[in-house]
């Protein structure tokens, strides 16, 4: 290799760090917007529900902002994640599609035209997740993690010591 090969290595690797925390950082500026239209929404939201005569309707309403602000603040743990890390981490994914499909499930459920069978594997899906997020921690799939991580590491360790 050229001393010159090195040098544009550099600089095309400089340029795409700067393209790539410049697209998170846009997108994280949008989701903080989207999650301050929520939280205001959802209070605007809140006062309807206090005067309106069918309350069932305005419930669900509530539930269904209530709901999206999770999943958005999801989305924001993620991408601050990526730029403590530099990657993505697996259980932190994982998290953010529970809390989806958490919110999916209620959403049906609020719609009251739902099976027993439809809920049955809504939540075979969800104990999925949390068994795929516990197994994530158990085996240490996340390289970089907080202390709260590692805290529930040595309680389920406790809990199921190996052999």
């Amino acid at each position: 290799m050229k001393i010159t090969d090195i040098g544009i290595r550099k600089a095309v690797m400089r340029i795409y760090r700067l393209t790539i925390h410049s697209i998170f950082y846009f997108v994280i500026i949008t989701l903080l917007i989207a999650l301050f239209i929520g939280v205001i929404r959802t209070t605007l939201n809140l006062m309807v529900l206090a005067g309106e005569s069918d309350l069932m309707t305005g419930f669900k309403e509530f539930i269904s902002a209530i709901l999206y602000i999770i999943v958005i603040i999801e989305l924001v743990k993620v991408f601050v994640e990526y730029f403590e890390y530099e990657r993505v981490r697996l259980g932190i994914l994982t998290e953010v599609i529970i809390a989806f499909t958490l919110r999916e499930m209620i959403l049906k459920v609020f719609e009251m035209n739902v099976s027993g069978l439809d809920i049955f594997f809504w939540s075979m899906a969800i104990f999925a997740l949390i068994g795929g997020r516990v197994l994530i921690l158990y085996f240490n799939l996340d390289k970089s993690e907080t202390p709260y991580v590692r805290k529930i590491r040595r309680t389920l360790r406790r809990a199921n010591p190996p052999g």
